[in-house]
């Protein structure tokens, strides 16, 4: 995801500088994705099974553009990511925001417990949202 900062189309799409507008955290609430936000561009919701855990996803952007998988922090969900994912689809990009496990729709998981584990599984929901991506 490095040539996000580096590629003028981004640049040009999010700010003057090439930043990234702030979003302000939801939080953990269930809240619906406003499709009239972002400059048009509409979102998908779907849900990718992937390390055993059925995660939901905000998908936006054309889907043999340039991948950028967007991960929301502690507390927070994908509907975090409403003005950055649709500014980053207009800019060419296929954008991908995954609700963590236990969070927005994704609700909570059995099994592993480990914070350590977390990177395998988003490593395995990039593999399964994102086809082609190693």
């Amino acid at each position: 995801m490095g040539h996000i900062a580096t590629d003028h189309r981004a640049r040009q799409s999010l700010g003057a500088g090439g930043e990234i507008p702030a979003v302000a955290s939801l939080g953990a609430q269930k809240l619906p994705v406003d499709r009239r936000r972002g400059g048009g561009a509409s979102v998908q919701d779907a849900t990718v099974a992937a390390a055993g855990i059925p995660f939901h996803l905000l998908r936006w952007g054309a889907s043999d553009a340039p991948p950028v998988l967007l991960v929301h922090g502690v507390a927070a969900s994908a509907a975090g990511w409403w003005r950055v994912g649709p500014a980053l689809a207009a800019a060419g990009y296929h954008v991908v925001a995954p609700d963590l496990p236990g969070h927005g729709l994704t609700g909570h998981w059995t099994g592993h417990v480990a914070f350590r584990d977390n990177a395998a599984d988003l490593a395995a929901f990039a593999r399964a949202a994102l086809p082609g991506t190693k």
